[in-house]
């Protein structure tokens, strides 16, 4: 894993919109198994671009900004071949026409490779929208993804603020894993939890022990895939429990958005809004596909507004 760095960037704020709609994990056992207790599901009042409106929304307000000088729109699931959802959002905030956007399509690792692009820009302000509203795929009668996945999109802030600022990515592919977790024009989703379970042990904790500095880091974020994975995963890794903080009982799987509604609705949330944090981020899943990030913030605005 190629270590790549982009120095005077930072993540100043993140915001987070969930759908309203609450779904119920009416089997016990697979909630216990998996921890999701409850999930959120878009309807046809919260779709992806309305969440994306509404999480942008809100950061914008938070940040004080009247617009950014790009935006960064990481899905899987824009209802359009095209244009780009993120043309569409340009158009909806009110940005300058001047505003580069464009769009990602990676999933579960979206937001670490989301935040290594944003901040290669190397612009002063970059909205980077990160989520999913994966649910529109899922078929009910499927036992393997119908009680896991939830809906949400996250916008995050990155500033090149210069100084000893940096955001660090590692990152890395394995396409010949791709039918693990697919999802097929006019089918749905299918996953094939053994092999992701197995890809994740074997390839997460590598990741990890490269992205927290042999354990020194506040609050190790991973992805939200799965209670029993992330349990052994934590397991392996050098951090201490209560440093890895977890909110799949409430939001289920969440894709790309779910690192960011971590810091958002979470045990460090609170430590993100007042303190300076190192954090660790790890994203896998999809593709197959992993990343992680390493990077430094100052308090910030964290927050979740429901649709």
């Amino acid at each position: 894993m190629n270590r790549m760095i982009v120095s005077g960037a930072r993540i100043t704020g993140v915001a987070c919109a969930v759908p309203v709609n609450v779904v119920a994990n009416a089997d016990e056992r697979s909630a216990k198994m998996v921890g999701v207790k409850e999930r959120r599901h878009a309807d046809e009042h919260s779709g992806l671009l309305t969440l994306a409106e509404h999480a942008s929304h809100r950061l914008l307000r938070e940040m004080g900004w009247p617009s950014a000088d790009a935006i960064v729109f990481v899905t899987q699931t824009s209802p359009r071949r095209m244009p780009s959802i993120s043309c569409e959002l340009q158009n909806s905030l009110g940005f300058p026409t001047s505003t580069p956007a464009f769009d990602l399509n990676m999933a579960c690792s979206g937001y670490t490779y989301g935040l290594w692009v944003a901040a290669s820009l190397r612009l002063p302000r970059v909205l980077l929208i990160v989520g999913d509203t994966i649910s529109q795929f899922l078929d009910p009668a499927d036992a393997s993804t119908y009680p896991i996945f939830g809906d949400a999109v996250s916008a995050t802030a990155i500033e090149h603020v210069g100084g000893n600022a940096r955001i660090e990515f590692i990152g890395g592919t394995d396409g010949s894993g791709s039918e693990s977790l697919h999802c097929g024009n006019a089918q749905p989703l299918h996953m094939d939890g053994p092999a992701v379970f197995q890809f994740a042990l074997s390839t997460v904790p590598g990741l990890i022990e490269k992205t927290t500095m042999n354990g020194f880091v506040d609050w190790l974020l991973l992805h939200q895939a799965n209670k029993t994975m992330l349990d052994h995963i934590t397991k392996k890794s050098k951090i201490a429990p209560e440093r890895v903080p977890s909110n799949i009982a409430r939001y289920g799987n969440t894709s790309s958005a779910s690192i960011p509604l971590l810091m958002c609705d979470s045990e460090c949330t609170e430590s993100l809004q007042t303190k300076t944090n190192l954090l660790s981020m790890c994203g896998f899943g999809a593709g197959l596909s992993w990343g992680g990030i390493l990077t430094e913030t100052k308090p910030m605005p964290c927050s979740v507004v429901e649709v």
